[in-house]
């Protein structure tokens, strides 16, 4: 094998198993809790294509509190969501909107969640950061211009 990547993200268990493995935590008292939890929650990454049908080249992974998509390419994240509840199973991927991108259904104990994936272009942002410093550089060199001109005519005398 060879090492590709790794990367650290906020979908993790950390809480989980804080409260599972710490009998000194304030949640040992209700046993059916600690034992829902040790039961009911693992680790999902889950490998999945933006596109229906396309390349599996994507992974979404669920934490205790939130959900990552990273690339599978280069560890890169390409969204993170915070989760209002705990997952109970791994992600289902599916593209639900019908809209020939794949969607993430999160399944908790008391609800679903779904995430619709969308994909926008950066050439928008791109193009309005590039105007926004093209115009400050001209409000720049116009406000300079005017203070070197404004030096150099002599002030007007009281009378």
């Amino acid at each position: 094998g060879e090492f590709n990547w790794q990367v650290d993200i906020d979908s993790n268990w950390n809480s989980a198993t804080e409260v599972i493995y710490n009998r000194n935590h304030p949640r040992w008292h209700d046993e059916s809790h600690v034992e829902f939890l040790h039961n009911s929650f693992k680790p999902s990454a889950v490998p999945f294509s933006q596109q229906a049908y396309g390349r599996e080249n994507h992974l979404v992974v669920t934490g205790w509190e939130s959900l990552s998509v990273l690339s599978a390419e280069d560890g890169g994240t390409l969204a993170m969501f915070g989760l209002p509840c705990q997952p109970i199973q791994p992600p289902l991927v599916v593209d639900y909107s019908s809209d020939g991108w794949n969607d993430i259904i999160i399944t908790c104990a008391q609800r679903y969640i779904g995430y619709s994936m969308n994909r926008q272009s950066g050439l928008w942002h791109s193009t309005s950061i590039g105007i926004f410093a093209g115009v400050l550089v001209v409000v720049v060199l116009v406000y300079t211009k005017q203070r070197q001109h404004s030096s150099v005519w002599p002030k007007p005398a009281v009378a």
